[in-house]
């Protein structure tokens, strides 16, 4: 069995670099959206003032850009990153567990200990992928393009 020192290294080694990895691969995911969604937004039409002009082709397109803004924030490389993140918590969860059992012989976590981390993770899994991705990132942009388009009917 490790020390509780060594415990604490690794512990502290994977605290610091699952969050980094995940803003690293989502720096990265985020530079590819962003060359992938430019096209999109430049064919939008617009006017003199570079305003999006009310179309129903514009509209379309907004559409569009919203569908493939969902499918590139949903893809398998996105979802790889934040797998690798939860996985940091469960290795987490591991050492925490043998650091106890280094202070108290036969410690063994109870069910609902158990049912908490499997919450912890469940909330963490929406946040980075299901309706909170969404709320985030998805419906604030959509909303920005729908509104600029909304303006020109006034």
């Amino acid at each position: 069995m490790a020390s509780i020192e060594e415990l604490a290294r690794r512990k502290s080694l994977i605290l610091e670099q699952a969050p980094e990895q995940l803003a690293n691969e989502a720096t990265r995911l985020q530079k590819k959206l962003w060359s992938q969604m430019t096209p999109l937004l430049n064919s939008l039409e617009t006017d003199a003032t570079g305003n999006i002009v009310q179309s129903d082709a514009n509209i379309r397109k907004i559409g569009a850009i919203i569908q493939a803004l969902n499918v590139l924030l949903t893809g398998d490389e996105y979802r790889s990153a934040v797998t690798t993140f939860l996985k940091g918590i469960d290795e987490n969860i591991v050492i925490t567990d043998e650091i106890a059992k280094n202070i108290e012989k036969g410690f063994s976590p109870s069910e609902t200990q158990k049912r908490l981390v499997e919450l912890v993770k469940s909330n963490a899994l929406n946040s980075l992928v299901g309706n909170g991705l969404r709320s985030a990132v998805s419906q604030p942009f959509a909303q920005q393009l729908i509104a600029n388009v909304a303006a020109r009917a006034l």
